[in-house]
């Protein structure tokens, strides 16, 4: 289990430019596209797997550390990604495109 004290936040919210409704939307969109990446590339890499997780789980780990997420914001996004990656993964249309990605991606990492 996780611990995280939220004291301070990472982010100066009133010289961030944006309002905090802005914030909110935009910080909880980022931990299940970040998660969902991570799963497209553990699809293209196998190999890779444990530790593309593993850093996707350190991602998600810093916004607890900069008081962007609560715990159960991370837990509930990682859930997010993984229902979409089921979605997504049998359409034909990203079956497609992550064909093509994928072959693109293993050649420019030489794999």
């Amino acid at each position: 289990m996780i611990a995280c004290s939220r004291t301070r936040s990472c982010i100066n919210r009133e010289t961030a430019g944006l309002g905090l409704a802005d914030l909110l939307v935009w910080s909880h969109l980022r931990r299940p596209l970040a998660g969902l990446f991570a799963l497209v590339l553990t699809m293209i890499l196998p190999g890779k797997r444990d530790a593309i997780l593993a850093r996707a789980d350190d991602y998600a780990y810093s916004r607890l550390i900069c008081g962007v997420h609560y715990l159960t914001d991370v837990v509930a996004s990682k859930s997010v990604a993984y229902a979409m990656i089921g979605i997504i993964a049998n359409d034909p249309v990203f079956r497609k495109e992550f064909g093509t990605a994928k072959a693109e991606t293993r050649y420019a990492l030489d794999f």
